[in-house]
């Protein structure tokens, strides 16, 4: 799930308070479950859907996702936002670093932290064949690597999230004097969070 709200009373039909993005770290009170919403613990109160909080624990049990790129995926026709990480609006490095989040790994902003610490870097020898899941850094820019002929970015070009042909991507890159920088293998850890 990509939000979930906060609402007034333990209603569905009362004000929503405010909407919390794929992430969010709450604290709940336990064993006050009222019709199905959990109080929420803090000073701005309010109450949450109880199915749309998870415990680390229940997490792979009642989510079907296989790695981050499936989380990544959930966010195709997102509009770009520059600085943006939520489904009202992603860029590039927000993408990664939500996606990432989401599984539990651990990673920075901006794609110019992400090529130095993000995964294991790929040798030389093996960046003419990226694998599935593998982070390709440009100047300014990263995307999943999906196969050869897809890449799932968000960028300013399309101002949104999709899925481009990776081959016209490296070359319009290439074309602008930006080849490839790095490319970044991820292998995510189990998760670890509280995740909505």
């Amino acid at each position: 799930m990509n939000n979930g709200h906060v609402y007034s009373r333990p209603d569905s039909k009362s004000k929503i308070k405010k909407t919390l993005f794929r992430n969010s770290k709450i604290m709940c009170m336990s064993g006050a479950m009222e019709n199905g919403f959990l109080p929420l613990d803090g000073e701005e109160g309010g109450y949450i859907y109880a199915n749309h909080v998870l415990q680390p624990k229940e997490y792979q049990e009642y989510i079907p996702i296989k790695s981050f790129v499936d989380i990544a995926s959930s966010y195709i026709g997102t509009p770009y936002k520059w600085g943006g990480r939520t489904a009202l609006g992603i860029d590039c490095s927000g993408l990664i670093q939500t996606s990432l989040h989401s599984v539990g790994l651990d990673c920075p902003r901006d794609t110019h932290e992400q090529i130095l610490s993000v995964g294991d870097l790929i040798s030389d020898d093996e960046i003419e064949e990226p694998q599935y899941g593998d982070l390709v850094f440009w100047d300014g820019h990263v995307g999943i690597y999906l196969d050869s002929k897809k890449l799932l970015h968000s960028n300013m070009t399309t101002m949104d999230t999709r899925i481009e042909n990776f081959k016209n991507i490296k070359k319009k890159y290439a074309k602008n004097n930006n080849p490839i920088k790095a490319i970044r293998r991820v292998i995510p850890p189990e998760p670890k969070f509280i995740y909505m």
